[in-house]
């Protein structure tokens, strides 16, 4: 069973798409009473009017059995109903689940307020793999079809290399076994010939290379993108030639394996003329690259000395301890190039080799790859400590694969990078690590599920985080330190004051920030953006207008009289006029 799930502004707008037409759209759980978007929305309005300052208080989840099963509506009820308690939902929280009976397979949606009606926020992190894991649970559970799980389903896939990785942050792309691997998932999305596969394939940039015998047997398939090759086996076992006929790439040998062939001799023919071409032109760069490195080639051929070059003083019969310049040997000088680049590139395979055998030596020993990444890392955390200056750094281990309470220890910052190598082992199993800063005299805050538009908003409007980093293609999240100078400020009014300005910006006060250099979300690696060691000054008057709103005398409030007791009142004060015979 597949699942998902995403956080949303309006209720209207996801009930709307939920309840869409030709959709066989019918309520199946929940506890709601309204059938229809407009009822529900304007029911779901009861709890978003508890806390009006949340950006995203929908929640949207769904789960999708496989094409050739299918349940009843009772069953289907069942499950949403425990679905919604593993995610952690509580009574308070409305919810109500839909199920499509359309051609893409029986499936339920699950639509529910992230703030109950006791005002309590649910705060889910990583509720899209959540979702995934309690969906597997949940097979189980009730008998049904059990698919792959998210950890299976990865481990389908060859993960990105450290290199790989690192070359992508510098371009700021996914790495290219990545994008080969979702765009030939892409590609199978429907039973199809082995022609058509290539052909669609072509269509999003990928050449495909089968590799078939001259007998026309179908060994497998490489694949290329932009000018790098990859083998069916180098980009998981998902990718190799069985994996792609059960996904329904269909080959009969007995029939089209004359054509393949030729379809195979005309891709390999192109990509031959393709490297010959390129092969052409980098040889003429590097031949002119010497030329114009060569400080005698013009003088040599032309008689003439190079532009801004002094003529060189010819010395009549040189001793024997004098060489000839060497713009006289021109050849001779290529050859030293020639060897210096052989005798580099074998140094720096043997560097290669020696790294992977201390890599594999550490992995055996159930550490965590190479010194390289280790050293890495160092950096990054130091770059950290440098913007953050906490006094103390508290430590949170979260596992995503059980709900258990987050373990938390709080270290110095010496403490801390002694503890590297056991996080990089923790990390490796899938540990999250999130770091919160205390340090005295200031507050220090923590906000992510920031998108690039409300980064760029931030930076726009003037305000200076001390740490900027990004998570994933579009989550980023930001670092505060506030300098309170002897403000008197209780903790739950600074605690109001962060979740506030939060809301305010579009993101959510997280519990600590990341760790910078690790993987945290699939293969993305936590990326520094921005470093700034000054306190922000616009969130420093943000803190002190609240302390001014707090010290501001409040206006007495005027006191109200019914009608009856001011008609009394009147009459009394008539009276008492007649008695003074006024």
């Amino acid at each position: 069973m597949k699942a998902g799930a995403i956080r949303g502004n309006g209720f209207y707008g996801a009930l709307s798409y939920v309840f869409g037409d030709s959709k066989g759209a019918e309520i199946v759980a929940g506890n709601m009473s309204g059938t229809n978007p407009l009822q529900l929305s304007a029911e779901f309005g009861i709890s978003r009017n508890k806390r009006p300052s949340i950006i995203k208080p929908v929640s949207h989840s769904w789960l999708r059995l496989p094409d050739n099963e299918t349940i009843p509506a009772e069953k289907f009820s069942e499950v949403a109903n425990a679905y919604v308690e593993r995610m952690g939902f509580s009574d308070a929280h409305q919810w109500v689940a839909v199920s499509h009976s359309d051609t893409n397979g029986q499936h339920i949606h699950i639509v529910a307020s992230r703030i109950g009606l006791n005002g309590q926020l649910w705060n889910g992190r990583w509720e899209y793999f959540s979702a995934m894991r309690v969906a597997s649970d949940l097979e189980k559970q009730f008998g049904l079809t059990i698919t792959k799980t998210f950890e299976e389903a990865q481990r389908d896939k060859k993960q990105a290399t450290k290199n790989e990785m690192e070359k992508a942050l510098r371009e700021g792309r996914a790495p290219i076994r990545q994008q080969l691997q979702q765009l030939i998932d892409e590609a199978l999305n429907e039973p199809q010939s082995v022609f058509a596969f290539i052909e669609r394939l072509k269509a999003s940039g990928v050449i495909a290379i089968p590799n078939v015998a001259s007998t026309g047997r179908l060994n497998g398939m490489a694949f290329q993108l932009e000018g790098i090759t990859f083998k069916g086996s180098q980009l998981g076992k998902g990718y190799s030639l069985k994996q792609l006929l059960e996904k329904g790439v269909s080959y009969e040998q007995a029939t089209e394996s004359g054509e393949l062939i030729r379809c195979t001799n005309q891709i390999k023919k192109a990509l031959s003329q393709n490297r010959s071409r390129n092969s052409e032109s980098s040889a003429t760069n590097l031949v002119e690259h010497q030329r114009a490195n060569d400080t005698g080639y013009k003088a040599e051929h032309s008689g003439e000395p190079k532009s801004n070059q002094a003529i060189p003083e010819v010395q009549q019969n040189p001793g024997p301890q004098q060489e000839a310049p060497a713009s006289d040997n021109a050849e001779a000088r290529a050859g030293d190039f020639e060897k210096h680049a052989v005798d580099h590139n074998l140094s720096l395979r043997a560097g290669y080799r020696r790294w992977r055998a201390l890599d594999e030596l550490l992995s055996n020993q159930g550490g965590v790859v190479s010194s390289m990444s280790y050293q890495y890392k160092m950096k990054e955390l130091q770059k950290q400590f440098d913007a953050i200056q906490a006094d103390k750094y508290e430590l949170i281990i979260s596992n995503p694969n059980n709900y258990q309470a987050p373990k938390r220890h709080v270290y110095s910052e010496e403490q801390l990078s002694d503890k590297m190598a056991g996080l990089m082992q923790l990390s490796s199993k899938g540990y999250v690590l999130q770091i919160a800063p205390r340090r005295e005299g200031y507050f220090q805050f923590c906000i992510g599920d920031l998108s690039q538009r409300q980064i760029d908003k931030l930076e726009a409007q003037g305000y200076m985080p001390s740490l900027t980093q990004q998570l994933a293609t579009n989550d980023f999240e930001v670092v505060f330190s506030v300098p309170l100078y002897g403000l008197e400020l209780s903790q739950e009014s600074l605690n109001d004051f962060a979740e506030n300005f939060a809301n305010h910006i579009g993101g959510e006060i997280q519990q600590g920030y990341h760790l910078s250099g690790f993987r945290h979300y699939g293969n993305f690696l936590t990326k520094i953006l921005h470093l700034s060691a000054l306190c922000c000054e616009k969130a420093l008057g943000l803190v002190k207008k609240m302390v001014a709103d707090k010290e501001a005398p409040q206006p007495k409030p005027k006191m109200t009289i019914s009608n009856k007791l001011y008609r009394e009142l009147k009459r009394r004060e008539q009276d008492n006029s007649r008695d003074l015979g006024l």
